[in-house]
């Protein structure tokens, strides 16, 4: 292929070449229109005169466009001129993954490997969400930008190329090094084969070596077959035996042995790394914790009133502000929100809350003027927004998100109470500019709304009671006509269970602690509910109800949550920069970690319910069970006075 350097593609500017692989050359180019950047691979001589190739790569290159996810590269445009067919990509100035590897001889940083494999994993499971296979996954193909962060490229162009492709010893052994036992055997690449590319692609990380050799493509090809996985302890033995098992799981030879998912393996592979820290003792403090009644007492200010009244009936003080547990008395948690907004009054009487004007012209990414945007929160939801009671100030993951968003676009948040049931019709409306209560991003929303990239990665999964024996799965449950599945009205988790769960077995609440409150007192039989990323546990409820509740089954559905605007606003691309920035500083990935990680520990004893609270359901008749000596005497006491409160 000829050298394109000072040639022009479209508005694209060649300036030189940059990479050679064996279907194209990358090129450095410049797109005058916007002044930036862009890496510009031109596939090779070959590909280009095939004419049902290059119908098939308008229809692959148009799917993997629109992949947006933080650690995928993005394709900003695709096209042919003369006989160039051509993919415009971002440019990252920080190399290869490949070079990184190549510079650590005996291995990365371990806590570099899994910051690194943790986001990875992250872009991966994304693309196989939305069924793209990478087909070629390598560390050649895993960018990294000035901040040192990774990103995937050449998501599903290998499909574009099956059966075009030789494997020459002219061709870097590099696919053949990273290529599952079945694609060698029958050809056949799935997401799986992507998950043993991705499992090499530690191994190397980890040692700086690959863990099967071979002069020829052909050997090597022979070595993933029939060789056993090495011995990471040979290389590395000052890394955990449980690290073993990781990569022996990842590397099986049947593809049905591996994890099903990256971040699967990606969190199997933060365990074993932590086997020998102090997690047991962690697993001990939880486990030692007990069910702290005060919750029920504040999820259901008409118990407090019927104590109260029984209280002044009976001329003793039952009730108090605090109840001991084991001798200890019970305090609230801690409020982990970095940035909290003050309080202001409107001409209404209604409370808002604002940062002021946040960032600087100079340096803000967009510099929107100061200019202010109303965000619609429900300050009764955890983690996303709450008011703390003790200190009577709004908190949660959307305050500090928004602080970091404003201050890189030199904006003003004002968060305004909304009720759940309408806060996306009055976004719509453009009575707000913006919501992020953990709003996951759906077709059907898109018709209304307009949605920022994505910030967060989850699941939805059935949660059941632990112990629970019935089912374990949504098949088994389905098989049961007698079990019930509760779900947050109005809501994805609502829209999942009616995919698969007849609707006269699905309980919907008005409140999402409500739901797991039904669970928990056996008024139903499993929750759906969204798994983040990453995270084990059940957020946004209970310490003691998350313990004693577990997700069972397969992901039901993979989605992505984002910023909800009005339809056309002028604030999503300023936003999604914002993201995009924080996403590369690694905030995204602490506040993830602060809010949904074992480290949150705020409950619903400690917020205040908002400005439109909704009573939780439940049945008292199973409280005894539930509660210590305490609060069962005031049960009991209830029960005795209650026709004189009525």
């Amino acid at each position: 292929m000829p050298d394109l350097s000072g040639k022009t593609l479209g508005q694209y500017k060649i300036i030189k070449p940059i990479g050679q692989g064996g279907m194209a050359t990358i090129y450095l180019a410049q797109q005058p229109s916007v002044r930036r950047e862009v890496a510009i691979k031109v596939l090779s001589s070959p590909l280009q005169e095939n004419v049902s190739f290059i119908k098939r790569f308008s229809q692959e290159v148009d799917v993997i466009a629109h992949l947006q996810h933080p650690q995928i590269i993005p394709v900003h445009d695709f096209g042919e001129q003369g006989d160039q067919i051509y993919i415009v990509m971002a440019y990252m100035r920080g190399g290869t993954l490949a070079e990184r590897i190549d510079q650590a001889p005996k291995g990365l940083p371990d806590q570099e490997t899994l910051r690194l494999f943790d986001l990875i994993s992250e872009g991966l499971d994304y693309a196989h969400a939305k069924d793209v296979v990478h087909r070629d996954l390598k560390p050649n193909n895993i960018l990294m930008d000035e901040n040192n962060h990774p990103y995937i490229a050449d998501f599903g162009l290998a499909k574009l190329t099956e059966g075009k492709i030789e494997l020459t010893n002219t061709m870097m052994t590099g696919t053949a090094a990273y290529m599952a036992p079945e694609i060698a055997q029958s050809g056949k690449s799935t997401k799986r084969a992507d998950i043993y590319a991705l499992g090499i692609i530690l191994f190397e990380m980890l040692t700086g070596r690959l863990p099967f050799q071979g002069e020829t493509p052909y050997k090597m090809l022979s070595a993933h077959i029939h060789q056993p996985v090495p011995n990471i302890r040979a290389f590395r033995p000052d890394l955990p035996q449980a690290v073993q098992a990781v990569l022996d799981q990842a590397l099986a030879k049947n593809p049905v042995n591996r994890f099903a998912k990256a971040t699967e393996m990606a969190a199997a592979l933060k365990l074993a790394m932590n086997t020998s820290s102090g997690i047991t003792a962690s697993k001990a403090i939880r486990e030692n914790r007990q069910f702290n009644p005060r919750s029920i007492f504040v999820q259901s200010p008409r118990l407090w009133m019927i104590a109260l009244a029984v209280a002044a009936l009976s001329g003793t003080l039952i009730l108090t502000t605090q109840f001991t547990k084991n001798n200890e008395t019970v305090t609230q948690s801690d409020d982990p929100t970095e940035h909290l907004a003050q309080a202001i009054t409107t001409s209404n009487g209604a409370t808002q809350w604002t940062y002021g004007c946040l960032g600087d012209a100079n340096i803000a990414i967009v510099d929107l003027g100061c200019r202010e945007i109303k965000v619609a929160v429900e300050n009764r939801i955890l983690p996303y927004n709450y008011i703390f009671l003790e200190t009577n100030q709004p908190g949660g993951m959307d305050y500090d998100m928004w602080w970091e968003i404003c201050f890189r676009l030199h904006c003003q948040p004002v968060f305004i109470e909304e009720k759940w049931e309408t806060l996306l019709d009055e976004v719509s409306k453009g009575n707000y500019d913006a919501t992020s209560e953990g709003i996951t991003i759906t077709e059907k929303r898109k018709e209304t709304l307009d949605f920022s990239i994505s910030y967060l990665n989850i699941e939805q999964r059935l949660v059941v009671r632990k112990g629970e024996t019935r089912f374990s799965n949504i098949s088994e449950f389905l098989a049961n006509n007698e079990l019930l599945v509760g779900a947050l009205k109005d809501s994805t988790n609502y829209e999942i269970a009616q995919q698969y769960i007849p609707e006269d077995r699905i309980r919907t609440y008005k409140e999402y602690s409500t739901v797991f409150y039904a669970l928990a007192t056996g008024d139903i039989d499993a929750a759906i509910a969204d798994q983040v990323e990453g995270q084990s546990t059940i957020s946004g409820i209970e310490f003691q109800q998350a313990n004693n509740l577990k997700f069972i089954g397969t992901s039901l559905s993979s989605d992505q949550f984002g910023v909800a605007f009005t339809k056309d606003s002028d604030l999503v691309e300023p936003v999604n920069m914002a993201l995009q920035d924080m996403r590369a500083q690694g905030l995204l990935d602490e506040l993830i970690v602060r809010y949904f990680g074992p480290g949150f520990n705020v409950t619903y004893n400690d917020i205040d319910l908002g400005a439109h609270e909704q009573p939780p359901h439940l049945d008292t008749r199973r409280m005894f069970q539930m509660m210590p000596n305490t609060a069962e005497v005031i049960l009991k006491i209830i029960s005795r006075h209650i026709c004189m409160i009525c």
